[in-house]
């Protein structure tokens, strides 16, 4: 991909994100779609004391829909269709968690649900793993299949 295309891509989602993140946080308001400061000591408290004023929850769908619309309109690889299918998935998850509370047993499953669908359909399974230039340790399918799922699962969780 040439470098120009990059680009294109790159500013065809931020203008898109940058129009309708205002939209988002209006309706947010609207509707009373936002977390507000709170200093409640238990879990749902200390999460919400990270702001000093009222903020919107739903602001993540603006740059959610830039990227699939920007993927939409260019020219994307076929082989992403699956990664692209479970990302929406999550945000759909994340989007509901933000709305109702949803438990961390059902987050987590649904991120191990879709973590391997991609692995699985992407063929992202880790065969090996090099040590040096030289040697590298073979793995077998299923422990490589759990390695990728802890990867990325574990990378889920680190990004939210």
């Amino acid at each position: 991909m040439e470098i120009a295309s990059i680009i294109l891509i790159f500013f065809t989602a931020l203008i898109f994100s940058l129009v309708t993140i205002p939209l988002m946080i209006k309706f947010a308001h609207s509707r009373e779609l936002y977390d507000l400061p709170s200093s409640n000591t238990d879990f749902e408290g200390a999460r919400k004391r990270i702001h000093s004023r009222p903020t919107p929850r739903i602001g993540g769908i603006a740059i959610v829909a830039g990227f699939y619309f920007t993927i939409s309109i260019w020219k994307t690889p076929s082989n992403m269709k699956a990664i692209f299918l479970c990302s929406l998935a999550l945000f759909l998850m994340g989007l509901v968690d933000d709305l109702k509370n949803l438990s961390a047993k059902i987050k987590l499953m649904t991120q191990i649900i879709t973590a391997s669908i991609v692995v699985l359909s992407s063929k992202l399974v880790l065969t090996h793993i090099v040590l040096t230039p030289s040697f590298s340790l073979d793995i077998p399918f299923v422990l490589g299949f759990l390695l990728s799922l802890f990867i990325i699962v574990g990378a889920t969780n680190a990004i939210n």
